[in-house]
Formats: C-alpha cells, sequence, structure tokens
C-alpha cells in the first residue's frame, strides 16, 4: 500500500498539492491533436459511415500526467439501438411524462424503422477495416484486444485506444433528446457482441456538473487519487 512514509512530512504535503493540480492545457490539446490524426486515417476508409467521439477522463480534465493515453469512440451511422420494451411501457404511462416528453417519445415511436441490414455484421466489417487501415498508416498498432484498437502515435507521442460501437437510445434520451443521454454498446471481436450499454458523456456531464458545484475540488481529488495509485505501482 503507499504511503508517504518515506518523505519528510513538508514533502507530503507539497506532493499533495501537485498531485491535485491538472495538466496543462497544451499537453490536452496535443493528446487530441494525435486523436484527430487517427480520425483522418480512418475518414478516409469509413466516409460517413461513422461518427467520432472523444470519451473518458481527457474530456473531463482528470486525466494526470502519468496517462498517455486517450479515449476515441467510432460509432455506426449505418444503424443504432432502441429500447422499444422501454419505448412501449412509456407511451402506455404517459401519465408519468411531461407533455413534451410525451411529444418526444411518441415521435421516436412513430419514426422507427427496424433495420434490414445485420449489425454485428456491419459492426464486425468496421473493426476489421479500421485495423487494416490503422496497421497501414501506424508501425505500432495493437489489434488483438478485443475492444480496442491500440494505435501509438509518434507525434505527438500519445496511445489513442479506438473502440467500435453503435448509438443505444434508451427512454431517458428519447424523452429529452438530449445527445449526453445517449448511451452506446462497445463491440466485442472476440465475443463478435454488443457489449452492455455504456453512457460515457452522461457520466461526462455529471463530473463537470459536480466540480462546478464543489468549486472544482471534486476534480482534485479524483487527481489526486489517480496519482497516488500510479505512484504507488512503483513502490
Amino acid at each position: 500500500k503507499f504511503s508517504g512514509s518515506e518523505l519528510p512530512y513538508s514533502n507530503v504535503t507539497e506532493y499533495v498539492k501537485l498531485a491535485m493540480i491538472g495538466v496543462p492545457q497544451a499537453y490536452t490539446l496535443r493528446s487530441k491533436e494525435a486523436a484527430n490524426k487517427v480520425i483522418e486515417q480512418l475518414k478516409k476508409s469509413h466516409g460517413n459511415e461513422v461518427d467520432f467521439k472523444f470519451q473518458g477522463s481527457i474530456e473531463t480534465n482528470t486525466h494526470i500526467m502519468s496517462e498517455n493515453d486517450i479515449d476515441l469512440v467510432q460509432i455506426s451511422s449505418k444503424s443504432n439501438s432502441v429500447d422499444r420494451v422501454g419505448l412501449k411501457k412509456a407511451l402506455n404511462e404517459t401519465h408519468l411524462y411531461t407533455p413534451s416528453e410525451v411529444k418526444n417519445l411518441e415521435r421516436h415511436s412513430k419514426n422507427f424503422s427496424q433495420y434490414e441490414g445485420n449489425q454485428l455484421s456491419d459492426l464486425g466489417i468496421l473493426r476489421l477495416k479500421s485495423e487494416q487501415v490503422l496497421s497501414k498508416a501506424y508501425k505500432d498498432v495493437d489489434c488483438s484486444k478485443p475492444k480496442a484498437i491500440c494505435v501509438n502515435v509518434k507525434s505527438p507521442l500519445r496511445n489513442v485506444d479506438v473502440v467500435t460501437a453503435v448509438d443505444y437510445k434508451s427512454v431517458d434520451y428519447m424523452k429529452k433528446d438530449a445527445d449526453y443521454r445517449k448511451g452506446i454498446q462497445i463491440y466485442d471481436k472476440q465475443k463478435d457482441a454488443k457489449l452492455p450499454v455504456e453512457y460515457p458523456f452522461w457520466s461526462i456531464k455529471r463530473i463537470n456538473e459536480k466540480s462546478i458545484l464543489t468549486n472544482g475540488r471534486f476534480k482534485k481529488l479524483v487527481r489526486k487519487q489517480k496519482n497516488i495509485k500510479f505512484d504507488a505501482k512503483k513502490i
């Protein structure tokens, strides 16, 4: 377990202060620059078949200098997953929702159309094409992981983790039409399956809002814990 017993007390205090500080903006911009280079390569192959979004700690400014990676999601635009059961239930319980929410839910129900393609096949092809494109563009690419393609970009020097996913439209999203409420289902190539729904963009919004309410203290605590965890591995 990590402890500051090897450091003079004054140094422990200084360590904690430094561990809470956010990384320089220039460092974050360089991370996004690396990811944008990866996006450019993928766009050459995929065109309008995908949308790209950043997720993870870089979007909340809770990343630390020792974290040299950035999480990039490529979301298939061919189809999406919809909580049809939840939508049907909500439309049978309209008294639980506001008039504007009911209107949104009814619109989503009316506009729903069953995708005639094979979503899993689409995701598998997209993942494979991405592996081929990135392996050709970069020397150091790890395609062995089931969820992510790990690209080591040399300039700027960053690791970019690319996951393939599909949008998930939950009732919470459909009633509000707020993009941050959309979920995603990441494709696992080993299982040839969509993983359980995650809400990374909603989490980003919640962390940012919590930080505002705590005058930035919440993010400082997150950074401190990350730095302690990282430094503990070196002991």
